[in-house]
């Protein structure tokens, strides 16, 4: 007998229409029935999908596992930094009137981006339940969307009597940047530094399974990374008090800050930086107008 008419026929009230659906008779004790056939698994390359009939679009590339499908969600998800570190921090320096509490803001970054990190990587594990793509997607999405409205905000990007545009500025900075071999350096030494994070991020799991890792561990071993990323951005901050018109050099804008340790270079470098390399913003926050 069908059972949802064995439910009626008890008294019990009508499914709701669409909820439910007819599962068969069910077989009695001691019948040999056919077991039902279980969900085809997934072929290679075939990435899970999310339920529904029509998903959404950003979730498209989230719901593939292909390579081809990959590397659109990392470079979305770089492009997003990117954004970030070149429209974000030139508005931070426009918003703060004060320049001691921008540089203790910088300072204290890594700090909180250590503490902030692992509350991400849990709700990023919750997304990937949906599918494994989709936090890289959402984290690119995200970062894009916040940057781009920073860039529109920008007053310095619009020029005036005083300021000049922004088109004219990266004008200067592009030929300053191409007419200088130690800028090139810097830039160059600057991307090799990059790839290190990002390619021991993508093998040290699989590394420590080789060394005998148990799989559970990987979670807590990575919260304590995080964690003492977070520890050195205290330290740094600790330790890196240093008298006026000495710094370090920033990772990310190429100046001297307070509040970060003294980073040897292998080549020698101006002190004076050329103004057109940053936005009106970020010159006048450095004392260079």
């Amino acid at each position: 007998m069908n059972g949802t008419k064995r439910i009626q026929e008890l008294g019990g009230p009508p499914p709701p229409s669409g909820l439910t659906r007819d599962l068969g008779p069910r077989p009695a004790d001691g019948d040999d029935a056919p077991a039902r056939p279980l969900p085809r698994p997934l072929d290679e390359g075939e990435g899970p999908h999310l339920r529904g009939d029509r998903p959404h679009p950003i979730a498209l590339h989230g719901a593939s596992g292909s390579a081809a499908d990959f590397a659109p969600s990392f470079a979305l998800a770089d492009g997003g930094a990117a954004f970030t570190s070149g429209s974000l921090t030139a508005w931070f320096y426009d918003s703060v009137d004060d320049q001691r509490t921008a540089y203790s803001t910088f300072s204290k970054s890594s700090i909180v981006e250590g503490v902030v990190g692992p509350a991400c990587g849990v709700l990023a594990s919750l997304i990937s339940t949906l599918a494994l793509n989709l936090p890289i997607i959402v984290s690119g999405a995200m970062a894009v969307t916040a940057s781009f409205v920073a860039v529109i905000w920008l007053r310095e990007n619009y020029g005036g009597e005083r300021e000049r545009s922004y088109a004219r500025i990266l004008r200067e900075g592009v030929s300053e940047v191409a007419g200088s071999k130690v800028l090139l350096y810097l830039i160059l030494s600057g991307l090799f530094m990059s790839f290190v994070l990002p390619t021991f991020m993508l093998y040290w799991v699989m590394i420590l399974r080789d060394c005998g890792l148990p799989e559970a561990g990987s979670g807590a071993v990575y919260t304590l990374l995080i964690l003492s990323m977070s520890l050195g951005g205290l330290i740094s901050h600790r330790k890196g008090r240093l008298p006026p018109g000495h710094g370090a050099l920033h990772p990310r804008l190429g100046r001297s800050f307070p509040g970060h340790l003294d980073v040897p270079l292998p080549f020698p470098v101006r002190r004076q930086e050329p103004e057109a390399l940053y936005p009106p913003a970020v010159s006048s926050a450095l004392g260079m107008t």
